[in-house]
């Protein structure tokens, strides 16, 4: 792939300026010799405070089996590396079809050269990827808010997120249920219940076998440490977090009432042994974890939902060869028809939605917390 450059003008006078004329931005994929600057300068804007940072991303280069030279863009000026975007490899689950997904990821800029339009250089360079390798759609999670991909073509997508107050809830439960699980040991069955209950959502991620044990699935965290056992078998799984705000729950999979019941013990076991009031998570409304938290606090959760999850049309022709559905040849230019067609494609329509009639149901997009990257 050729390099892209255009004009970057930086101030001439004032605080941060780097000097005057015009040099040119570079927008290309890094080199191998070229990671541990983008290491470098990803602990410099996203973790400045966290010693071990440079090993989580040398983990996302160097231990994900998916991985490709060109999914590390950069922007580069003067032969200095000022800007990087980290593509992800996923596929998504949606309506019975596989399709492929180039994920956005610390998309960022070196803080002296911010405001000169370098990330939304690596935001375009990274979408003309995206077609050449043939991804169906591109797909991110901003932790930045909406606005800045909005307008630049994305589409958010909501998922439900719940809380619940659990203050003065104090009963003592009965562990003997609780599993320490292992994933040399456990990996086969807890992919038999992610895969059970994962069926039944829209655009989720397919993991194979190797993305549980992956440097990145280890630093988010996706296999689980604590399980339930119904009549000496596992029953269920979950995943939880202890953070200032309560326990935030990013995964849960069981297979009966009884499993869920189980651990919503053990998370407001959590919850009062870190004295905390608070348990909350990002699952389906309505999820039966949800359920018996109530029912064991004896109130409602709050339900809401988050729209970091945004996505784009990358490849229309491949996307229409793949689910096979009504779809017109041309991909529509007017954005309010193609906001409607995203979310009524993925199961989530509005009111006024229009594409209902030619896409037929599907069942609600749900993204899991522990696939978020």
């Amino acid at each position: 792939m050729q390099s892209g450059l255009r004009e970057l003008r930086f101030p001439s006078t004032g605080a941060g300026s780097r000097r005057s004329g015009s040099p040119l931005v570079e927008y290309r994929f890094a080199s191998d010799d070229e990671l541990e600057a983008c290491i470098d300068l990803q602990h410099l804007v996203l973790r400045p405070d966290q010693e071990d940072a440079p090993a989580r991303y040398r983990s996302y280069v160097r231990e994900d089996p998916t991985y490709r030279l060109g999914q590390t863009r950069i922007a580069v000026v003067d032969g200095r590396i000022v800007g990087h975007l980290r593509v992800w490899d996923r596929k998504l689950s949606l309506r019975g079809k596989t399709i492929t997904a180039g994920g956005i990821g610390s998309l960022l800029t070196h803080p002296d050269y911010r405001g000169q339009g370098i990330a939304s250089g690596l935001l375009a360079d990274a979408e003309q990827y995206f077609k050449e390798v043939d991804y169906d759609i591109g797909l991110l999670f901003s932790i930045i808010g909406t606005p800045f991909y909005d307008r630049r073509g994305w589409t958010p997508i909501p998922i439900s997120t719940f809380e619940l107050d659990v203050t003065g809830v104090n009963e003592v439960f009965d562990a003997s249920s609780y599993i320490a699980l292992s994933i040399d040991r456990d990996l086969a069955r807890v992919r038999e219940l992610h895969g059970e209950l994962t069926s039944t959502y829209s655009a989720t991620e397919i993991r194979d076998e190797s993305y549980w044990s992956t440097g990145p699935a280890r630093y988010r965290n996706v296999f689980p440490p604590t399980g339930v056992s119904v009549d000496g078998k596992l029953a269920g799984y979950i995943n939880w977090n202890d953070t200032k705000e309560g326990v935030w729950v990013a995964e849960c999979c069981g297979r009966s009432e009884e499993a869920y019941r189980l651990m919503g013990e053990a998370v407001l076991s959590s919850v009062r042994s870190m004295q905390l009031t608070r348990i909350l998570g990002s699952l389906s409304e309505g999820h039966p974890f949800v359920s018996q938290l109530e029912s064991l606090a004896g109130r409602s959760a709050e339900w809401s939902s988050h729209d970091e999850m945004m996505v784009k049309v990358s490849r229309w022709d491949l996307l229409q060869e793949k689910l096979d559905l009504d779809l017109p040849e041309v991909f529509p230019e007017n954005r309010n028809e193609i906001d409607d067609f995203w979310r009524s494609l993925l199961g989530c329509p509005r009111k006024t939605d229009t594409w209902s009639d030619h896409l037929g149901h599907c069942a609600p997009t749900f993204y899991w917390w522990t696939d978020i990257f």
